[in-house]
């Protein structure tokens, strides 16, 4: 299968494609997923390492950065 850049998404800060992403990126609620079953999503935008996907704002955060709940 080939891809175009114009088909690819465009990653956003601290973000990078994926051609194999997984559907368990780790979050600041769940920074570890533990159980995920094997699936490959294509072209995928997911957060570096060492940055986690926060639920609130959707951005990819240090773990110190995680908006905190009331």
């Amino acid at each position: 299968m080939v891809f175009s850049a114009s088909t690819l998404p465009e990653c956003g800060e601290n973000e990078e494609l994926k051609y194999c992403g997984t559907p368990c990126e780790p979050s600041c609620a769940e920074p570890h997923p533990d159980e995920c079953f094997h699936q490959c999503l294509r072209n995928r935008c997911q957060c570096k390492d060492d940055y986690l996907r926060d639920g609130i704002t959707k951005k990819c955060v240090k773990s110190e950065n995680c908006t905190k709940k009331n």
